[in-house]
């Protein structure tokens, strides 16, 4: 990783995806509604690739009360499998292997003590080249989910920039998300499963038959 020297355009690029989060739009798509959001969720194909020849998920659980790695990283798989069989069906992601690893190469940006958002604007990496990991999930303890109210954070939040050309001005690109959940959270198949499209630009319309009109 290296540190950028235009800090404070990644902070209004940040911003800039925060509040779209806040107007309903996902980290990695403008989710447009009705007969828009099938077309909105292929076009994500390239987009979350950004040059990655596969895509991944990992899982870490900060909190220290699941056990296993490999138990935590099931949870994540179980939730995907029910992902491919009813929101992604029909779409890149039933194909996509998605592979799931824990833990995670890198930790979380908000915790409890976080005191500010500039602290965490100022924590989120900027990467020369996207990493294998398009979200990050973080299962975190009460106080960390209290943390991101507090600050008006979504449970989805940016975690990984790039800057692909560093003479263009605001030049940001977001490549990762971050997923915060509690520890009943991540064993709640359908919930972590709806977490984890919506992070990935999925709306009920991706799994929608084209032919139907719905």
């Amino acid at each position: 990783m290296r540190v950028s020297t235009k800090r404070g355009q990644l902070l209004l690029a940040c911003v800039g995806a925060i509040a779209g989060l806040a107007a309903g739009a996902f980290i990695f798509t403008t989710v447009a509604p009705g007969e828009a959001d099938r077309q909105d969720f292929a076009d994500n194909a390239a987009f979350l690739k950004h040059g990655r020849r596969s895509l991944a998920v990992c899982v870490s659980d900060v909190s220290g009360t699941l056990g296993k790695e490999a138990d935590v990283a099931s949870l994540v798989e179980n939730a995907r499998d029910d992902n491919k069989r009813s929101l992604w069906k029909n779409s890149f992601l039933e194909s996509e292997p998605l592979s799931v690893k824990a833990p995670c190469p890198v930790g979380p940006t908000v915790s409890k003590d976080t005191a500010s958002i500039d602290e965490y604007l100022t924590s989120i990496r900027v990467v020369d080249t996207p990493g294998p990991y398009v979200l990050y999930i973080f299962v975190v303890d009460q106080e960390t989910l209290q943390t991101l109210a507090k600050l008006n954070l979504e449970r989805v939040i940016p975690h990984e920039f790039i800057d692909p050309d560093p003479d263009e001005p605001a030049g940001y690109v977001q490549v990762a998300a971050a997923l915060y959940v509690s520890r009943e959270e991540i064993q709640d198949r359908s919930y972590i499963a709806r977490q984890i499209a919506q992070a990935l630009g999925c709306t009920e319309a991706c799994s929608a038959d084209p032919a139907s009109g719905t």
